[in-house]
């Protein structure tokens, strides 16, 4: 006695019938769109970039199911195509699964490293607000992205090229985000104002890297 299980495919949000699909619409407002995709579909839903379908998976139960795949089965890597023009060729998201896991291997993420991280970011938060007098006006966003990137360095590499940074390194790596454009989906390499800043960025970044 033989058994067939039935593979069901998941259901597709309306809409998305040209040929970029859903690709404007999460451009324009991601969140919208993914909200109606979990409205209208459920916990597992599908929407279209382009020539691509793109499963989006809410609640527990579902993610559940995609963390603890194996990489051979649910390829993270998949979902990131737009990090490649960004960090570069072999790196991150663009190295193979094997690579990816030696990159967790880094000792600062080792238990009694991470204990003195807390003690490192108080102190840079201290050593950025230490100018300010008692009254101003900050955007907050960009402050917190400013710091990120200071307790980030000095927390994985180390307080000798943390101190090498300034702003100049924040405002480039602002410009390098911004170059996350759902258009890379589709084509990471467009000839679009976002991604030419997000090249001429990451040309400013590996400049300054090089002169530590």
């Amino acid at each position: 006695m033989t058994t067939r299980s039935t593979v069901h495919r998941p259901p597709r949000v309306s809409g998305g019938d040209d040929d970029t699909g859903h690709l404007e619409e999460l451009r324009a407002d991601p969140i919208a769109l993914l909200e109606r995709v979990r409205t209208e579909c459920g916990d597992v839903g599908v929407f279209r970039l382009a020539d691509r379908d793109v499963v989006l998976l809410t609640g527990a139960e579902a993610n559940e199911i995609f963390f603890r795949a194996p990489e051979e089965v649910l390829d993270q890597a998949e979902a990131y195509p737009f990090m490649t023009p960004i960090f570069g060729e072999g790196v991150v998201f663009d190295a193979p699964p094997e690579r990816r896991r030696e990159m967790l291997h880094n000792q600062a993420l080792r238990d009694k490293f991470m204990r003195g991280h807390a003690a490192t970011i108080a102190s840079e938060v201290e050593r950025m607000v230490g100018s300010w007098g008692d009254s101003g006006t900050i955007d907050l966003l960009d402050w917190f992205a400013e710091l990120t990137i200071y307790t980030s360095s000095a927390c994985l590499i180390g307080r000798r090229f943390r101190d090498e940074l300034d702003g100049r390194f924040a405002a480039l790596y602002h410009d390098l985000e911004r170059g996350t454009d759902a258009i890379a989906y589709v084509d990471p390499y467009a000839p679009i104002e976002s991604f030419r800043r997000r090249d001429e960025a990451r040309r400013g970044l590996v400049s300054l890297v090089e002169g530590i």
